[in-house]
């Protein structure tokens, strides 16, 4: 329980530099910020391999014990602590295990469309996409109806996901968060994981020729027709109406930044 402490302090101050990088390069390209919050989270799974710190920067026991407030003795304190701890990680890796299997098999009962790894299911309101090795693009039914222009621009978004492998990364995050549940920074990395990874495989979008009007048009007819939500462990194209409203923004913004921050994405600038 000690080692778990000295990680939180320590990952306090990762993840407090990343949020004032973030900060700082609000006019940069969303990519730029997406890498930053994973070079922070990664740094944060770092903190679990054990290194000697020096007397000074260590926690003993009898401080977190004081900081706890018990009155049975530090032994007892610590075992309910770690108790408490391993109860929220076993609920939050038991979500993401039940969430995964969720979508393993909504992608066996969905229906094989316009390639090997685009599938439909009427269970789906909004398009997700998920998966490392064989990735899988689960879209909703009433995308049969749309012309091949829009469908384009949706499949441009899902395969700018596949490609910057946003789903092995969220999946990264959302176990760095249960080993950490209890720290707030932690949701707020993942979260602004997320958001931002959304934002970039917008700009991909926008990049390869989409309108940003129509493209901001879309988004909203989606969100209209989203009743449920998507299993928690895919990248979904509209979570919720709640951050929808600033990728509009950003969709409309003409002098925000898009390119990629890796060299790939420079290459292909020019």
């Amino acid at each position: 329980m000690n080692l778990l402490v000295e990680i939180a302090v320590r990952a306090t101050v990762v993840l407090g530099v990343a949020w004032l990088a973030a900060a700082l390069l609000r006019r940069a390209s969303a990519d730029v910020r997406n890498r930053i919050w994973r070079t922070a989270l990664a740094v944060t799974a770092l903190l679990f391999i054990p290194v000697p710190l020096p007397e000074p920067f260590r926690i003993s026991s009898t401080a977190l014990a004081d900081v706890a407030g018990a009155s049975s003795g530090p032994a007892a304190s610590v075992s309910i602590l770690l108790a408490i701890w391993m109860m929220g990680l076993v609920l939050l890796l038991g979500r993401l295990g039940i969430s995964r299997a969720i979508l393993l098999r909504l992608s066996r009962s969905a229906a094989a469309f316009r390639g090997p790894n685009v599938r439909v299911s009427s269970a789906l309101m909004t398009p997700i996409t998920w998966g490392v090795f064989r990735p899988v693009i689960l879209l909703p039914t009433y995308v049969l109806d749309w012309p091949a222009e829009k469908y384009a621009a949706l499949i441009r978004h899902e395969q700018a996901h596949i490609g910057r492998q946003d789903w092995l990364w969220q999946t990264f995050a959302e176990c760095v968060t249960a080993a950490l549940w209890f720290h707030p920074l932690v949701w707020l990395a993942a979260a602004r994981l997320r958001s931002e990874a959304e934002h970039a495989a917008d700009d991909q979008v926008l990049a390869d020729g989409t309108g940003a009007s129509s493209y901001a048009q879309q988004l909203l007819e989606i969100a209209r027709r989203l009743k449920n939500h998507s299993p928690h462990a895919a990248v979904a194209m509209i979570r919720g109406p709640g951050a929808l409203e600033s990728r509009i923004t950003a969709i409309l913004d003409p002098s925000r930044a898009r390119t990629g921050a890796g060299l790939r994405a420079r290459v292909r600038q020019y």
